[in-house]
């Protein structure tokens, strides 16, 4: 466990936020992935998925599978509605899958799903769900206010170098303290609630630092 520089602030709630580029395994590219959900999943409680979907992709669902047998409990997989974020309160590991970023901040922003989450409990966000959780999203060539539960954040999902895309290299240059999280299919950020940071993933996820920070 490493504790983090004033850089990273999750302000989300009292618990562990980890922010996946996509789907895991829970084999290659994750050595240690199943181990570390062990160590920081409530097991009294049962894990459940929130997606911004009908049905979840090939791809999440034999991620949902592989948690299914590491718990050997079943994970309960619920489309997005504001009914389905009642039962978010009694779950021991939550996940944010599926759909885009804008979706995600309009919704999250509605719910005001933080004040819902168990204190000291897990939630994985993979993929899209990501972008909304900075202070700035990126929506089409465009940045926009996020939801700001990583503080002076630029989270960009699937993109394993986020000083590439335009928008978000304008931002970083402007003098702002301002940091972009470039989130690979292969990379995890988890963030604690004492200010830690841990890299779940064998490949990290990669920063690249306003030009705020570097001036100091």
């Amino acid at each position: 466990m490493h504790a983090a520089p004033d850089l990273f602030e999750h302000t989300g709630w009292a618990g562990w936020l980890a922010l996946a580029g996509a789907p895991p395994s829970l084999g290659a590219g994750f050595s240690r992935l199943a181990e570390i959900l062990l160590e920081h999943t409530d097991l009294s409680r049962p894990p459940l998925a929130l997606i911004m979907s009908s049905q979840p992709s090939s791809a999440l669902q034999a991620f949902l599978d592989d948690l299914e047998i590491l718990l050997g409990v079943p994970v309960e997989c619920l489309p997005y509605s504001p009914e389905a974020v009642e039962v978010f309160d009694r779950g021991g590991l939550i996940l944010l899958a599926e759909g885009e970023a804008q979706a995600w901040l309009e919704a999250l922003q509605e719910l005001d799903l933080s004040s819902r989450l168990p204190a000291g409990g897990l939630v994985v966000a993979i993929g899209g769900v990501c972008g909304s959780l900075g202070e700035w999203i990126c929506i089409d060539d465009a940045l926009r206010p996020g939801l700001g539960w990583i503080s002076h954040s630029i989270v960009v999902p699937g993109e394993s170098a986020p000083g590439d895309v335009e928008p978000v290299l304008a931002r970083l240059s402007s003098g702002e303290k301002l940091y972009a999280v470039g989130l690979g299919p292969e990379a995890i950020l988890a963030l604690g609630p004492s200010g830690e940071v841990e890299v779940w993933s064998d490949l990290p996820p990669t920063i690249a630092l306003g030009t705020g920070w570097l001036q100091e």
